[in-house]
């Protein structure tokens, strides 16, 4: 049968990239003290990042680093008991500009 509360005590936010210093949060809120396990896996499903979290009840937001993974489309596998939930985001990292490009955006 499963887990039939999950759905009910478990509130999970979306995945938001904060390109600026390099990480990614997203909310949980849930009645009990819990492991939440979570996977970040690319498009073609390779793990990329993992990290652990030990909370308490209640809402908080959780954070992990982006700046080692390549721009493109990820899948954040989330882990709570028996219950997963998938969230999807997306990195966009700028290119680096030559120095003829860096030195005439000085004159702009």
């Amino acid at each position: 049968m499963g887990n039939t509360s999950g759905n009910q005590e478990t509130l999970i936010g979306q995945v938001l990239v904060n390109e600026q210093d390099g990480t990614a949060s997203f909310s949980y809120e849930g009645i009990d003290k819990v492991r939440l396990n979570l996977i970040v896996q690319d498009k073609l499903g390779r793990s990329m990042y993992n990290k652990s979290f030990e909370l308490e009840g209640g809402p908080v937001e959780l954070s992990f680093k982006t700046d080692s993974l390549s721009s493109g489309t990820y899948h954040a596998w989330i882990y709570i008991g028996d219950e997963v939930q998938i969230r999807t985001f997306g990195i966009k990292k700028t290119e680096e500009k030559g120095l003829i490009s860096k030195f005439l955006s000085i004159f702009k």
